[in-house]
């Protein structure tokens, strides 16, 4: 009896320690407190206690990889065009602030290296890289370059949908972990920038897998793990979804409120649904 009810305490205590371990990464900063991408939202992701923090970019017309979401201005700027028309010094005049509240109205738009600079020695950066070098000449190479000269590839993580691109990554900087970023896939199938028939785990090399909401199961956490692959549900921006992932296992919840993550995981009990 005593060696039954020590096995079930070890389960709960181990269930318990995969739970705790669930993380906030701030999706383009703390991006519902502050415009995403900018420096403002870092900071407060920074702030609010996020370890992990995650940025998307492009790159200017005469080469400098910027902070931005979509391959356009349009949306989080008081002009419009696409970001690979425009040199730095032309979207330095521009406000991406305003968009969000009167209170940004003085937001530029930062570079890759303003934002590595932002960070604390603890913070780790997930950069995500929607078009590769067919779109933005070496760009893989650029971004790697200034995370390496500024010592930071332990800071670093390479995030995408494509796997062309994680491969790129893989060949020039093998030492930078690598995020594969997909809405789905199971052991022959997978839907990330395309329709794959290959199995989710079957192409190149990575030490972290997204999976979006919707679709990701606690059979696909468990597979991940026995393969040493750390797993992050993205789209998640309420404490009750949050809730079930962390018991699901996950090992990040990317949201644009990573408050949200470390508040459950300090006070797990508050979020528990009443018993009718």
């Amino acid at each position: 009896m005593l060696k039954l009810l020590t096995s079930l305490i070890f389960i709960l205590n181990l269930s318990f320690a995969t739970h705790a371990k669930t993380l906030p990464i701030a999706h383009r900063g703390a991006s519902a407190y502050a415009p995403e991408n900018t420096i403002s939202s870092i900071r407060k992701a920074i702030e609010l206690g996020s370890k992990y923090i995650e940025i998307d970019v492009h790159m200017t017309k005469d080469g400098e990889v910027v902070a931005i979401h979509d391959s356009t201005i349009d949306r989080t700027s008081n002009s419009s065009g696409s970001v690979a028309d425009f040199t730095i010094a032309q979207l330095r005049g521009h406000d991406f602030g305003t968009w969000f509240s009167k209170e940004f109205s003085k937001e530029k738009i930062p570079t890759l290296k303003e934002v590595l600079k932002v960070m604390t020695s603890e913070s780790i950066l997930i950069i995500e890289l929607k078009y590769g070098a067919d779109t933005y000449p070496e760009i893989e190479k650029k971004i790697v370059d200034t995370v390496v000269k500024m010592g930071l590839s332990k800071n670093v993580i390479l995030k995408s949908f494509s796997y062309e691109i994680l491969n790129t990554f893989e060949k020039i900087a093998p030492n930078i972990d690598r995020l594969y970023c997909t809405f789905w896939g199971n052991s022959w199938l997978t839907i990330d920038n395309f329709l794959r028939f290959k199995g989710i785990f079957d192409r190149g090399s990575f030490k972290y897998l997204q999976v979006h909401k919707f679709f990701l199961t606690k059979e696909l956490v468990d597979k991940a793990h026995e393969k040493g692959i750390k797993v992050v549900v993205w789209d998640v921006h309420d404490k009750e979804s949050m809730k079930e992932f962390q018991s699901m296992g996950v090992d990040f919840i990317e949201s644009d409120n990573p408050d949200y993550v470390i508040e459950i995981q300090k006070n797990p009990k508050s979020f528990e649904k009443p018993v009718p």
